[in-house]
């Protein structure tokens, strides 16, 4: 919890008075404890934007290039599960409400296991090489295929990292407010 230290002198008799100054608690102890970590807000921030560099990535890859992660499309639903998962993140930890964290929970579990997906489809696509062109067109058309697919699988390993870090804010944020409020009594200071 943040305080404030606002010092006041008294210039008649010379000493220093220190006030401390304690906003009030908006959320539950263990939310506002994580939310009060800015760390959540900048890692949905990244989630956003690597789920829209894989949407436009994936663009690319799927008007020129036969590649098996084209074919599941993991570029379009990936992309959108990222930015879902990075707007809820943000909205966590901007009102830290019980539902929108457990959602923020949820939500990033699931872009967990798509970035998991994704991490071997475009693991496939690197290896192996997979188009309808002729051997000429095809080399130098996997070459290029290869790059963008080894971007987008750096992205799919920075989602799959993130999506697990915040996971871990969001379970800690969730127990912790449970724990709080189930365990210990009220207590009030005066």
């Amino acid at each position: 919890m943040a305080s404030h230290v606002i010092p006041v002198e008294n210039s008649g008799n010379g000493f220093t008075i220190f006030t401390h100054v304690i906003p009030p608690q908006t959320a539950p102890a263990g939310l506002q404890e994580v939310s009060a970590l800015r760390e959540p807000k900048v890692l949905g921030t990244v989630q956003i934007l690597t789920g829209i560099v894989t949407y436009l990535f994936g663009i690319v890859s799927a008007v020129h290039f036969n590649t098996v992660s084209g074919c599941c499309k993991i570029s379009r639903w990936g992309s959108v599960i990222y930015i879902s998962s990075g707007a809820l993140t943000v909205a966590a930890a901007n009102q830290p409400h019980s539902f929108v964290v457990k959602s923020s929970l949820v939500m990033n579990t699931i872009s967990a296991v798509a970035a998991g997906a994704a991490v071997i489809l475009l693991s496939v696509d690197t290896i192996f090489p997979f188009s309808y062109h002729s051997y000429y067109q095809a080399k130098d058309l996997w070459s290029v295929s290869r790059g963008i697919s080894g971007v987008l699988l750096v992205f799919s390993v920075l989602e799959l990292i993130v999506s697990i870090c915040i996971s871990a804010f969001s379970c800690k944020a969730t127990f912790t407010a449970c724990y709080v409020s189930e365990t210990l009594p009220p207590i009030s200071v005066k």
